[in-house]
């Protein structure tokens, strides 16, 4: 049976991601990458003390700061995706989740169903829709602690509103079919690979954007031959309240197990 690994990207919760790590290993059969955001170095210093003699844990030992909104996630992503590639080329899928998801099966049939599976590339995506302005207008909000504040809302919507009567529109991803979905994913290195390919210019069209990381690897694979091999589904059970912007976050003993469907590997966010 062929390994897969984890990317972990975290910025918090120090003892939840032991615990999470622990709940994913699976003995040569998964190795786990984790990038802790720059912002946050004190975790880095306490994760690389104590994975230090642990072979199947890596610390990417750099560490980009992550804003929310910001093509800063997919900078971060690609980077950390390029490091493990560069590492080994024995896995069947590499894992993108964040320090606050959870697995809903064991990590054997976690590894065993990839393996299954191991030319699908399982990606939640849809049609762009009424989302179009975060990728034609500009976002220049971006990489701003606290953006999420009431005023930093307000200038977002009045740039918005204003670049809408001015018919200011860009056209850098104009020969693409445009897509939205969950900015966490499971990929073959083939389809990473090809990602990586030229990644600087493939970045390029989504600097200054709004939320690129829910666009970028649907809009470039879509658009790719990899678009057969791509599976709807993300693998993840993720629920939103009505109106919300963020997902419920659940305890461990929250979990709505009855609500599951059999297919899902993970669920975000928990909380412990």
């Amino acid at each position: 049976m062929n390994k897969i690994a984890y990317l972990i990207q975290c910025h918090k919760g120090y003892k939840q991601i032991l615990k999470l790590v622990d709940k994913l290993k699976c003995e040569d059969l998964v190795d786990i990458y984790i990038h802790v955001d720059c912002k946050s170095l004190k975790l880095k210093e306490l994760l690389s003390s104590f994975y230090v003699e642990d072979e199947r844990v890596t610390i990417i030992p750099f560490s980009v700061s992550v804003f929310w909104s910001d093509i800063s996630q997919v900078h971060a992503t690609l980077e950390s995706l390029e490091f493990i590639i560069n590492i080994s080329d024995c896995y069947t899928h590499i894992s993108f989740i964040s320090g606050e998801d959870w697995p809903l099966k064991s990590s054997y049939s976690i590894v065993e169903f990839l393996n299954e599976n191991r030319n699908a590339n399982f990606l939640s995506y849809e049609a762009i829709g009424n989302y179009r302005w975060r990728l034609i207008q500009y976002n220049f909000l971006t990489g701003k602690i606290n953006t999420r504040r009431w005023y930093f809302k307000f200038l977002r919507a009045f740039l918005k509103t204003m670049q809408g009567l001015l018919c200011i529109k860009r056209t850098t991803l104009k020969n693409k079919v445009l897509y939205k979905g969950s900015c966490w994913f499971t990929l073959t290195p083939d389809a990473i690979s090809f990602i990586l390919k030229s990644k600087d210019k493939r970045l390029e069209p989504y600097i200054y954007s709004s939320c690129g990381d829910e666009h970028f690897f649907q809009i470039e694979l879509l658009n790719s031959r990899f678009k057969s091999e791509i599976v709807n589904n993300n693998l993840r059970y993720i629920e939103f309240k009505p109106g919300a912007s963020s997902p419920v976050v659940f305890s461990l003993a929250e979990l709505p197990f009855t609500k599951l469907d059999n297919n899902m590997l993970w669920i975000r966010k928990v909380k412990f």
